[in-house]
């Protein structure tokens, strides 16, 4: 059975035990980690894991299904598989190799051509440093061989996609505080339309549109936020979409009712139930997420 190597780039909360979790989602798939390297990026508290695996499995879309196991992981942020894009990628290596003075002069020759670095000096050996792709690193380390390596170390893979803006999830946190800022907005807007309810006349009702078209407004530029966080924690994000947008179809429908009418007063009471219910289901939702956070 062939083996196919895949390159995926993983942006994880900077917490305890997160590469743990995600070496282990690898593991029970059977897939064989090459090279896995961590480090910070430019958003604080978040990490960037790029990972080379290979897959021994015949299975089609065992790749895609493992991505989107990685996904559901609350400390998983974001999980690309760049395997087939056009990317940047970059390796470090450390090599130690034993060095005579019959040998130094052409052990610096070689590391020139690779346009290498020697780090480190020492009585019987040089220290190179090189980077590079991994096959100009695997040249060099093969070319070395003949003097005997006596150590070396690679930090793996690390790559960016070229050219594009590599589209970073937002903070689940901040995307959550967007979320809960347009529901109390709404609560607060309910609470305004009950009260007004209670005054005869349409004018009142109709001061109410502005506020009500700038709410659907923030909805509409949020709903794209919505989309990605319900990919990340699933159904609470997606009830909470279905929410949102059904609390701003009702507000647009209650505000267009006749109230001059018994049938109107009575569909506007249902209506303005079911929004204050709607609203409160969310709020509830919304916790729920923030717990998953903590």
């Amino acid at each position: 059975m062939n083996s196919t190597k895949h390159t995926l780039v993983v942006l994880v909360a900077d917490k305890p035990g997160v590469l743990n979790r995600v070496a282990s989602l690898f593991r029970r798939r059977g897939f064989n980690i090459e090279s896995i390297a961590v480090g910070h990026t430019e958003q604080e508290g978040v990490s960037r894991m790029t990972i080379v695996a290979s897959v021994e499995s015949e299975t089609p879309g065992v790749v895609d299904q493992s991505r989107k196991q990685l996904e559901k992981l609350v400390d998983v942020l974001y999980v690309r598989d760049i395997t087939d894009e056009n990317i940047v990628a970059r390796e470090l290596a450390l090599i130690k190799v034993k060095a005579t003075r019959e040998t130094r002069s052409e052990i610096m020759q070689i590391v020139e051509i690779f346009r290498a670095n020697i780090v480190d000096v020492a009585s019987s050996s040089l220290t190179v440093e090189v980077t590079g792709d991994k096959d100009k690193i695997d040249s060099l380390c093969n070319l070395l061989k003949d003097f005997h390596i006596i150590e070396m170390a690679r930090t793996g893979l690390i790559a960016l996609t070229r050219g594009e803006e590599m589209k970073l999830l937002i903070d689940k946190r901040e995307t959550t505080a967007k979320v809960r800022g347009i529901l109390i907005e709404l609560a607060f807007t309910c609470q305004t339309i009950q009260a007004q309810a209670e005054k005869p006349g349409r004018r009142e009702y109709d001061s109410l549109k502005k506020p009500l078209d700038d709410l659907s407004e923030r909805y509409e530029l949020i709903k794209e936020e919505f989309s990605i966080v319900s990919k990340e924690f699933g159904a609470p994000v997606g009830s909470v979409e279905l929410l949102v947008a059904s609390i701003v179809r009702d507000l647009n429908t209650v505000l267009k009712i006749d109230l001059t009418t018994k049938e109107g007063k009575e569909r506007f009471d249902k209506g303005l139930m079911r929004i204050g219910n709607n609203v409160q289901e969310c709020l509830k939702q919304l916790e729920r997420l923030r717990q998953l956070q903590e």
